[in-house]
């Protein structure tokens, strides 16, 4: 009966985290040593950081506890199980889509704007919050993009700026 319990307890702890669970498995730096590891962003920690393997015992987190504020949850944010490793991320994540515009457009939370993986922008300010205007700039660097791409001219920076 108490191996039943348990069983129900680790379902539920699984269910909870459902959706955390959702979230891609990418290359993080610790935030106590800034050592790489693979992980989950956790909300609490700044984007492209978390809580590396390799210092739990330092930052005294319970490898089998529940959930740390600070830190996430074992299993799902840090401590990834190799099996759930098995298709490690080939290319460093950059963020998050762009406004929904273009997969390949993406920003990380300090601003870079990304195509294909490349820096090309940075954006602060207004252009961050999803208004009319900032979708139509986005919908104009993907138009760029494309155009240089067309002309099997690299795509960076410097040729966004220039590109006529």
């Amino acid at each position: 009966m108490l191996e039943h319990l348990e069983s129900c307890k680790v379902n539920a702890r699984r269910e909870d985290y459902a959706s955390e669970r959702k979230k891609p498995i990418k290359w993080l730096s610790c935030t106590c040593c800034g050592e790489q590891f693979q992980g989950r962003q956790w909300w609490n920690q700044d984007c492209g950081y978390g809580l590396g393997d390799c210092c739990l015992e330092y930052c005294g987190v319970d490898p089998n506890g529940g959930e740390v504020e600070c830190y996430g949850m074992p299993g799902i944010h840090f401590l990834i199980p190799e099996t759930e490793k098995a298709n490690p991320p080939i290319v460093e994540d950059r963020g998050e889509c762009l406004h929904a515009v273009d997969e390949r457009l993406r920003i990380e939370c300090s601003g870079y704007v990304y195509w294909r993986g490349i820096q090309i922008e940075h954006w602060s300010g207004s252009l961050l919050d999803r208004t009319e205007h900032s979708i139509g700039e986005a919908t104009e660097l993907v138009h760029r993009c494309e155009l240089l791409e067309s002309r099997n001219e690299p795509v960076s920076f410097y040729s966004i700026i220039s590109i006529r």
